[in-house]
């Protein structure tokens, strides 16, 4: 009877192996194929190592580019803004949270919106949309068309609150009389997106309560 002969002094090492093996008998065919899906386990394993290791470069290569691309969003607002506004249009909770609640307290609008999204966002605060609206109200009465805006954005993504298109339509009433030309092309936008999805007695509301917003804020 004939054996298969396996030289064991010499542990099996790659092709060269593994063809001597392919000419031995069934024994010597199991035992090459047992060092194949060794081989490729340990191919498979390094593989899942490498991955893991780019994918957590990519994450960390992501973050920092988000950062630089923030902080270069900020210096190209223009000067006469605060750091607060600045900040809050650039989408850096970390300065917002910095310098929002100084410039607020010095009387600038867009910096009390700002100050106000904190607890909208829970950057910092913890959520309270009841309280996030009133900092909002008050930038609208100061002058801030962002937090208008954004007080018709609230209705229309259930930010706190139900959907009403009614409400949402008479803050972009309210904007459009702001004396300053994006404002009024942002609601004049605003108007002609969400109409054609709005009944006529939700927009005759909206005329009304907008009429009255804004006699509430002074504006024409």
């Amino acid at each position: 009877m004939r054996f298969a002969r396996i030289n064991i002094q010499t542990p099996p090492r790659n092709a060269k192996v593994l063809a001597a093996l392919d000419k031995g008998y069934p024994m010597t065919r199991m035992i090459k194929l047992l060092v194949n899906i060794a081989l490729v386990a340990s191919a498979l394993a390094v593989n899942s190592a490498n991955a893991e290791v780019k994918k957590t470069d990519k994450d960390w290569s992501e973050r920092i580019t988000r950062q630089i691309e923030q902080a270069q969003e900020i210096n190209r607002q223009p000067t006469g803004m605060t750091s607060c506004t600045k900040a809050g249009l650039a989408g850096s909770s970390t300065d917002v949270m910095f310098h929002c609640e100084k410039d607020s307290r010095n009387g600038d609008p867009d910096s009390t919106f700002f100050y106000g999204s904190q607890y909208e966002k829970g950057w910092g605060k913890q959520v309270n949309y009841k309280k996030a609206r009133e900092y909002y109200a008050i930038a609208v009465k100061g002058g801030s068309y962002i937090a208008t805006d954004h007080m018709a954005i609230i209705y229309v993504n259930e930010i706190g609150v139900k959907r009403d298109m009614a409400q949402a339509w008479s803050w972009w009433v309210v904007l459009k009389s702001f004396n300053q030309k994006e404002a009024s092309e942002r609601a004049s936008k605003h108007m002609a997106t969400y109409r054609e999805y709005m009944t006529a007695d939700e927009i005759a509301e909206g005329e009304r309560l907008g009429a009255e917003r804004k006699k509430l804020y002074g504006l024409k």
